[in-house]
């Protein structure tokens, strides 16, 4: 399972992402969490335009919190689901 949620950045006063995934939730799948660990440490390292920047991932007991750029008009699949392809 997967949530979202807005936050500021209190120092900058910048709007950040949270998603927060419940690492129960991958069904203790060995190979899945090592995707999404691989997933963070190569988005954390990747500046581009086009890709939403990572800023930060922690896990507190099962959850795994991943703080990033702030996207006003949301995920890329809503907008694709929709209008139809891109």
């Amino acid at each position: 399972m997967c949530f979202s949620l807005d936050a500021k950045h209190l120092p900058t006063g910048t709007s950040v992402a949270i998603k927060m995934i419940d690492m129960n939730s991958i069904k203790n799948s060995r190979t899945m969490s090592d995707k999404i660990n691989r997933e963070i440490k190569f988005l954390t390292r990747l500046k581009h335009p086009h890709v939403v920047k990572v800023f930060e991932a922690f896990q507190v007991k099962n959850l795994l919190y991943v703080v990033m750029e702030y996207l006003p008009k949301g995920e890329l699949f809503d907008l694709i689901a929709k209008f139809g392809k891109v």
